[in-house]
């Protein structure tokens, strides 16, 4: 993964607004079903600066509540004695109803966590704000998009409406951003052009637990499958296009799941080719990906574009334009037309983290 790619002196744009010191200091922390990262960042005149002592990304399997606790109270205390957090964002994987408590819904038993805790842990008291994490992915997507005008390009385009492969200027149309890892994440960005701090509202969406459609033989099968061995009358998008679904995927075609230590392993068999089960289970992961985006692209008319993202595509990135994603994106006989009007890029920066830093910095768009 490349480092981050800042302004002039190493600092993202200063948004208007900002009364600073060279000692106020902005933590973000993303909480994924597997990874979470933590970072720090010195807010000043010029912007969003790298802390001069901590300026990388820390990353952290964890599973569950008490090593998260623990973890961030260890990140929280490398805040120095001469600086003040003057916020802090945490944006989680999981539908935000209580802005007094997160709950991590790709973890195992769906465990909870309480703002009142995170502050225990070192988060600064009344300045610590919960979002969901597509939400911070799409205000991180959005910077991408505007810095990769001015410097390097982290869009690979799938398909575009014009045959070119020229990076994406800033979107006039509203955006989708779809995300499979441990879970399925998507949101939608709509472009709000009077919106005085930024020029798209983000929508997170929880469409990926709604039940799934039969696409094709192999669907029909594997959602079958799931029924029978998740005990589950209608498997959702999520039940496929996410960790245990491949893993799932993989087991209903024939594949010796048990046997694979990982699911990342089968997602390198079949980029690879070296299986070819886990290369066919890949296949219809990213067809039931690509339908799953149709109907998102559908439901915010994203003329702006679909932005695939997450850590699996930066990973399985070589097999996905011959996977039939762009094709079950575009297959609609009624709206197929419309659907042909949208670009495709894959996304191979990580925007989670910036994102969550980006609205630390904006105590406006996060309800304080």
């Amino acid at each position: 993964m490349r480092a981050r790619r800042f302004g002039k002196n190493g600092a993202l744009p200063r948004p208007t607004g900002y009364l600073t010191t060279m000692n106020d200091v902005l933590l973000a922390i993303d909480i994924g079903g597997t990874h979470t990262r933590f970072r720090m960042a010195r807010l000043t005149a010029l912007g969003i600066e790298p802390h001069p002592v901590h300026p990388e990304t820390e990353t952290e399997t964890i599973g569950d509540a008490s090593r998260l606790l623990d973890w961030i109270a260890e990140g929280s205390s490398r805040v120095g004695a001469d600086e003040e957090p003057v916020r802090a964002v945490v944006a989680f994987a999981g539908p935000v109803s209580d802005a007094n408590s997160l709950r991590l819904t790709n973890w195992p038993g769906a465990e909870s966590v309480t703002l009142e805790e995170l502050v225990e842990a070192g988060l600064p008291k009344g300045v610590t704000a919960l979002v969901n994490d597509m939400v911070a992915g799409a205000y991180g997507l959005v910077r991408e998009i505007e810095v990769t005008r001015m410097q390097g390009n982290p869009f690979v385009p799938l398909y575009d409406p014009e045959g070119s492969t020229a990076e994406p200027a800033l979107p006039t149309g509203n955006i989708v951003y779809v995300a499979p890892g441990t879970g399925l994440g998507a949101a939608g960005l709509v472009r709000v052009p009077s919106a005085r701090a930024f020029r798209y509202v983000p929508v997170a969406s929880e469409a990926q637990h709604t039940p799934a459609p039969e696409i094709d033989a192999e669907g029909t099968r594997v959602l079958d499958w799931i029924a029978a061995h998740r005990r589950k009358a209608s498997p959702s998008w999520e039940d496929v296009v996410s960790g245990r679904g491949l893993r799932d995927v993989y087991a209903a075609l024939g594949g010796d799941a048990e046997r694979a230590a990982t699911v990342a392993q089968i997602a390198a068999g079949g980029v690879s080719g070296r299986d070819k089960i886990a290369r066919t289970a890949l296949g219809v992961y990213y067809r039931y990906a690509g339908r799953f985006a149709q109907m998102m692209a559908l439901a915010f008319q994203g003329s702006g574009g679909l932005f695939l993202g997450g850590t699996s595509t930066r990973h399985n990135l070589p097999f996905i334009p011959e996977s039939g994603f762009v094709e079950a994106f575009l297959d609609n006989p009624s709206m197929g037309d419309l659907l042909r009007q949208f670009p495709v890029y894959a996304l191979c920066d990580d925007v989670n983290i910036e994102g969550a830093l980006y609205l630390a910095a904006h105590a406006e768009l996060v309800g304080e």
